[in-house]
């Protein structure tokens, strides 16, 4: 008998025996119990109208002055501890 027809009757005879030896599902409870509590309603706030939207400013070309002269600082002392050896890519 070749390989193939070989497995495929073992496969035949194996699924009735499987079916034989599973456990019924009358047998399983229909809920599994937990003690996890049952949702409970919970009171939400209606929607209200919503404000008319206002034009929003477009950014400006120059950019913030304080934020360029934190980077500035930082990128100074980046290169400090580079030079320092702290670092050893920049």
């Amino acid at each position: 008998m070749p390989k193939a027809a070989s497995i495929a009757l073992f496969v035949i005879l194996l699924v009735p025996l499987v079916n034989a030896c599973a456990p019924e599902t009358a047998d399983l409870p229909a809920v599994l119990f937990t003690r996890t509590p049952l949702p409970t309603a919970t009171s939400t706030i209606p929607p209200t109208v919503t404000p008319v939207p206002t034009i929003t400013p477009t950014p400006t070309l120059t950019p913030d002055l304080a934020a360029t002269q934190q980077i500035e600082s930082m990128q100074n002392d980046m290169l400090s501890y580079y030079d320092s050896g702290y670092l050893e890519t920049v």
